[in-house]
């Protein structure tokens, strides 16, 4: 198991024909791999780096003693696990019942606040990571990207995207 004390992942699960997909991002604070710790099944799951990350490994029996011996601290792992679980499982589902213009808005909003609370940031994950975490095309990525630039959502210089228009992002994500 991992401990993620800052920076970016990408969650990726292998699946049919090995076929690496890119279900999730998270950032640090998080725990890695904290599902599969009580049992032995095997890691369905890997992270990839997608920012400069400090990451602690836990030897399992470490941590199995401090939760076995250590009632508040077991509370806050699970606290923390269910709020990140709970905010993943929202997101995805959100997600299922928006436009692709809809869809990229969310996200762009989601990865401003959550990821930097900051309405410039650079991108981290390439555009076929977001095509397929958003589960669109690439070619339709690029085309409400480039359009929410030309209404003038979002501006780019260099790789760093701003929302100069968050009120109306935020509209296009809500009705969409």
């Amino acid at each position: 198991m991992a401990y993620l004390k800052k920076g970016m992942v990408k969650i990726l699960s292998t699946g049919h024909q090995n076929n690496k997909t890119l279900f999730n991002i998270t950032k640090g604070p998080a725990f890695l791999g904290l599902s599969y710790f009580f049992t032995n099944s095997n890691h369905v799951f890997s992270a990839y780096a997608g920012s400069s990350c400090d990451v602690c490994f836990i030897e399992k029996k470490a941590f199995m003693q401090l939760v076995l011996n250590n009632g508040d601290f077991a509370k806050a792992i699970f606290e923390m696990e269910y709020i990140n679980e709970t905010e993943n499982y929202l997101w995805t589902i959100n997600m299922l019942h928006k436009t692709t213009s809809g869809r990229i808005a969310d996200f762009l909003l989601y990865v401003s606040s959550r990821f930097y609370d900051n309405k410039a940031f650079e991108l981290p994950l390439n555009k076929n990571e977001v095509a397929q975490l958003l589960s669109i095309s690439s070619k339709s990525f690029s085309r409400v990207f480039n359009e929410f630039v030309t209404d003038g959502l979002l501006s780019i210089n260099n790789n760093k995207i701003e929302i100069t228009n968050p009120i109306l992002l935020r509209k296009l994500s809500d009705m969409n």
